[in-house]
């Protein structure tokens, strides 16, 4: 700040600070003279000094406007504070955005390819002729988005003569309306930093020795008072950004006569005020930082952690964030070194076009090669030469959106990704620091620190095989095969999704069974959805993973996850040492072919895995797909049985080739170790039901059957809850049999429903067990389920029922265990350890046999 300049409007703040209240106005009528362009902020001085005199403790929901006599040597300070006194009760009249503050000519005629000369308004003539031809008035403005926000937009604009950007400004602003297309970027790179990490081993807390300012986004008026109070503390000029709404007035009267402040409408968070409202201040300034009082809360919860971590980082120690600007000179910005949950979410989501549209507009063109590096979280120091262009930008404060608990895809999101990929195009470098021995947030020391190389784009070679059953059977659309050139061994699990919401048992165990192998022959990952997208909204689960898709991936990347649909994308890459994991039929047609091809391109194919977990072929009767099924287990690959009844049954229909491995069926640790904290639940009169209507060999039919007779020839079973998991669906049974359907639920829930249930059915017409009834034995309930061929009995448990799988026999199961079940009224997790869950081997075993057979 500069006392010259602002020495009345200082000395109204003193006078309001020591309840001089009639100093005060007249220090501020002073002040409307010397900085009209400070109005806004010396009216709100004014009210605030109004109400405080009247005894008001808050503001009105009004506010007053007020005269700014702009020639001093005319002025009558004795007028200006009559009208002072007079205009309380005047509201403060809004100004909504001008045309003119959106519209890019430049930007216009250049991509349009128009000569300047040919019109006199190109506004003009893009209100009236360039949006109809789908023409934008700015990067940042989409034509085509803006009319698709409402039905019979367009109509309505021609028959009034307005366009989308007239409409827009005019009422448009307020309606929260689309104005830019965001589409997902499909791939997600593993986050590294660009550059090593500073770390400090000690706080510091000595003032800076350079000209330094804090530019403070103030929304939670706590965390910016203490915010403001560090900066002011380590000797950093503040100027603080107050937003409409929030209780401001008492960071105003608490710190007004030590920072300089305006006052923002709550659009574009953080970033629209920092980068639309204090250029000329950042200009004074050889170094500055930007920190806001963030919580954020689309983390399920308002996460003070974040913010201590931000604040230890960016003000622990000021002399080594000086270090490194004055001995670095590349150095652009220096921000805390991002915690590991969220190096997993640094992505560019939905923010790659609009970030593509803003470095354009700074002459540079992004690549989806480019490293993505920035300031995760958009509290940074920075060299103030080296962003000034992004400042320069001279973006509208209405291109930025109104604040909805958006969490990504808003200007603001990309504005913050642009930060760092500016300084990176520019060649400059952005530097992450930290505390050396934080006790905020650990570290992961084993996670990688080496960048991939950069994505590349990938094309499509010609189909070559399922080139008609494609057409009858989706997922034997063919994949097409390039060949890697890397040397590295890699092991590959081809399982149909990763989405959270179609992961049941089997799958599940593919991915346990892979992550443990992989861990045991310490080789490359790489998981293949091969029948449904992967996100990187799936990557919670994989924290360690990138995720690509065929089009758009790097083949170095040591672990990752690769979308396979939709199969035209682009070729999968295929290395000479590449080891897969088949975990269904159609994955093991394909990784047929995949053999093929390596004998093919490198002379020899690796030893691979299928892990077998049903007899498949009967999922479909006496069909083509039943006998494509059979047609994939007549190889020497190594095979892994889910259970031992399988193995027999697969024997004894001379259905087995090559090496043999048994896993034993084991309980979900996360199920255990839930159960385990509910040992002494209360049972409750509830019946689970495993519902997969969508799966047909769970039998959910049978099962609305059975509860039918049951319900009618058993008064009793009007007191009890029927609930059934796995999969939701709707069906009008469901409300005259008075069952719930929860569907999937999360694996504590699933535990919790287990712990207070008495009885537990579930169905199977397999020669596999399945899980659920042995989850439903170790969580003491009395449980039911089917015999199938060999299938005869699955545990030694008492609480176990084997029966014919018929309504009649349920019904009867149902009736006779409903009448003694209210006995066990207490659950007790020694029957974790007491149920019996079949021979084979436990996955450490098993694992530790396939690993010396691949190597």
């Amino acid at each position: 700040m500069h006392s010259e300049v602002l020495s009345a409007l200082k000395s109204g703040n003193v006078a309001t600070k020591e309840k001089r209240y009639d100093e005060a106005l007249a220090y501020y009528a002073r002040a409307l003279i010397e900085q009209p362009e400070m109005a806004k902020i010396i009216n709100y001085s004014i009210d605030f000094v109004r109400s405080k005199s009247e005894g008001k403790h808050h503001f009105s929901n009004t506010r007053p406007t007020y005269t700014i006599v702009r020639d001093s040597e005319k002025a009558d300070l004795d007028s200006i504070h009559e009208s002072l006194s007079s205009s309380l009760e005047t509201k403060n009249k809004a100004f909504p955005p001008t045309q003119e503050q959106i519209f890019d000519e430049e930007w216009y005629l250049q991509t349009y390819k128009y000569n300047k000369t040919d019109q006199s308004d190109w506004l003009s003539y893009y209100n009236k002729t360039g949006w109809k031809r789908g023409e934008d008035p700015s990067p940042l403005f989409s034509t085509s988005t803006y009319l698709s926000s409402e039905s019979g937009l367009m109509e309505s604009f021609l028959e009034t003569e307005q366009s989308p950007l007239s409409h827009y400004v005019s009422i448009g602003h307020t309606e929260k309306r689309d104005i830019f297309f965001n589409p997902l970027i499909p791939f997600h790179q593993r986050y590294t930093t660009s550059s090593p990490v500073v770390k400090f081993a000690n706080n510091d807390e000595k003032r800076t020795r350079s000209k330094t300012a804090a530019f403070v986004h103030c929304y939670y008026i706590d965390i910016a008072e203490r915010i403001i109070e560090q900066c002011l503390a380590l000797g950093i000029d503040v100027y603080a950004a107050f937003i409409e709404g929030t209780n401001f007035q008492y960071l105003e009267e608490k710190f007004g006569a030590h920072i300089t402040y305006r006052i923002f409408q709550n659009r574009g968070r953080d970033i629209a005020p920092f980068v639309t409202g204090f250029l000329e201040d950042i200009r004074n300034y050889e170094y500055a930082l930007h920190l806001h009082t963030k919580r954020s809360l689309h983390y399920g919860e308002a996460r003070t952690d974040w913010m201590d971590y931000c604040l230890e980082s960016l003000l622990g120690n000021i002399s080594k964030i000086e270090e490194i600007f004055v001995k670095h000179k590349s150095t652009a910005i220096v921000f805390p070194e991002p915690p590991d949950f969220l190096k997993e979410q640094m992505n560019w989501g939905h923010n790659f076009r609009r970030v593509s549209a803003l470095l354009a507009r700074l002459d540079y063109k992004l690549s989806i090669n480019d490293r993505l590096d920035f300031p995760a979280g958009s509290m940074f120091w920075f060299r103030t030469k080296d962003l000034m262009p992004v400042f320069e930008l001279n973006i509208s404060p209405y291109l930025f959106e109104h604040e909805s608990g958006q969490v990504d895809g808003t200007l603001a999101h990309a504005f913050e990704r642009l930060f760092g990929a500016y300084a990176l195009k520019a060649n400059k470098k952005i530097v992450p620091i930290r505390k050396a021995n934080s006790a905020i947030f650990k570290f992961d020391k084993n996670r990688s620190k080496v960048q991939p190389e950069p994505i590349s784009e990938v094309s499509k070679s010609h189909e070559n095989y399922n080139l008609s059953l494609k057409h009858f059977y989706p997922e034997l659309t063919p994949f097409t095969f390039r060949k890697s050139n890397s040397q590295k061994p890699r092991l590959n699990l081809l399982v149909p999704t990763i989405d959270p919401a179609h992961i049941f048992g089997g799958i599940a165990t593919a991915i346990l069974f892979y992550e443990n192998l992989l861990a045991e022959l310490g080789f490359e990952g790489r998981i293949i959805s091969t029948d449904g997208p992967a996100s990187s909204l799936f990557l919670s689960k994989f924290p360690k993973y990138s995720c690509y898709t065929l089009k758009y991936c790097t083949d170095s990347d040591p672990l990752h996850i690769l979308s396979g649909v939709p199969r035209m994308d682009g070729d999968l890459m295929i290395r000479k040492k590449d080891v897969f994991i088949a975990t269904s039929w159609w994955s093991a047609n394909h990784l047929q072919q995949i053999s093929n091809f390596q004998l093919e391109q490198f002379g020899s194919a690796q030893q691979n895995a299928y892990l077998v977990q049903d007899y498949e072929p009967h999922f479909y009767g006496w069909s083509s797909k039943s006998q494509l099924a059979d047609e994939t287990y007549k190889n020497q690959w190594l095979k892994i049985y889910n259970t031992q009844l399988l193995l027999d049954y697969f024997r004894a229909r001379q259905k087995s080739d090559g090496p043999e491995y048994v896993l034993k069926p084991e309980l979900n640790s996360n199920i255990a170790n839930a159960l385990q904290r509910l040992d002494g639940t209360h049972k409750e009169n509830i019946i689970l039901l495993y519902g997969r209507p969508f799966a047909e060999r769970n039998c959910n039919e049978i099962l609305l059957e059975a509860i039918s007779i049951w319900r009618a020839k058993c008064p009793r079973s009007q007191g009890w809850r029927i609930i059934s998991l796995g999969q939701e669906y709707t069906h009008p049974l469901l409300g005259e049999l008075d069952v719930e359907v929860l569907g999937k639920v999360s694996l504590d829930d699933y535990a919790g429903l287990l712990a207070k249930s008495k009885i537990g059915i579930s169905l199977m017409v397999s020669p596999h067990p399945s899980y659920p009834p042995y989850e439903m034995l170790a969580a003491g309930l009395a449980t039911y389920t089917n015999t199938y061929d060999n299938k005869v009995v699955i545990s030694a448990s008492e609480r176990l029922t084997m029966g014919t799988g018929s309504p009649a026999d349920i019904a009867a199961f149902l009736e006779s265990t409903s009448s003694t079940a209210s006995d066990r009224c207490i659950y007790d997790a020694a029957s974790l350890t007491e149920v019996d869950f079949g021979s084979g081997q436990l996955m450490a075993d098993v694992i530790s046999a396939v690993a010396k057979a691949i190597k």
